[in-house]
């Protein structure tokens, strides 16, 4: 083999040239540095690459200091102007993946672009959770979903509920598809006096007060205890 031997605080150089002047005569460079221990890729007489000395991988910007749990990889520069990305190509009926893997299981999450029939798949635990088809139509639990969004839930019989809730209290709302077929809309689960509205092109038309009480055209009933008030 071949040994460039350095101090400690030094630099270990092979330079590629085209040239006898000026940034032609290190077109190409492979650098180690030693002091600080990363090793430096040029081309174009600008480094390109670098590798530090935990092994992260630095690729366009390479002095920039990302989030530990995220540094392994970094690909992008701060310039303005110029678009970065990673590509993944395939053959066009192959898949395209990007796996989260763990000792003993190498695909335990996974993101998986199939390009026979262009779809997105995102898998948690080894199984398929989400898709995007080639419609735009996303799937929760369903692998054909057949309308713009569909959630299903296969791991019981108790039916599927969507669920609308906020930060500011723990009150919530839910709309569910029950088992046999039924559905379900409850407002504002936990709250104190919840209403449901019912609104035409922003403005409200109907409302179900918390005590029952249907509204149409009123926001509030008539005469106390009254279950149904209509105006207009």
């Amino acid at each position: 083999g071949i040994t460039i031997r350095s101090g400690t605080s030094s630099e270990s150089n092979i330079f590629f040239a085209d040239g006898t002047s000026g940034d032609a005569q290190y077109r190409g460079m492979v650098r180690y540095f030693h002091n600080g221990d990363s090793l430096a890729f040029n081309a174009a007489g600008s480094e390109r690459m670098r590798i530090d000395s935990a092994g992260a991988v630095r690729i366009a910007h390479t002095s920039f200091t990302a989030d530990t749990s995220a540094d392994d990889l970094i690909v992008g520069s701060t310039n303005s102007g110029i678009n970065r990305g990673i590509t993944i190509l395939n053959h066009t009926g192959a898949d395209g993946r990007l796996c989260f893997g763990q000792s003993g299981d190498p695909d335990a999450g996974m993101i998986k672009y199939s390009h026979g029939s262009d779809l997105m798949q995102f898998y948690v635990e080894s199984t398929e959770r989400m898709r995007i088809d080639s419609a735009g139509f996303v799937g929760i639990g369903d692998n054909n979903p057949a309308v713009r969004l569909v959630v299903k839930d296969g791991s019981n019989n108790l039916g599927t509920t969507l669920r609308l809730t906020q930060s500011y209290n723990s009150v919530y709302s839910d709309l569910a598809s029950n088992f046999g077929g039924s559905m379900t809309l409850n407002a504002g689960q936990g709250g104190g006096t919840p209403v449901m509205h019912f609104q035409v092109n922003g403005s409200e038309k109907m409302r179900i007060g918390s005590s029952g009480a249907l509204c149409i055209g009123t926001t509030s009933v008539h005469t106390t205890g009254q279950r149904l008030s209509i105006t207009g």
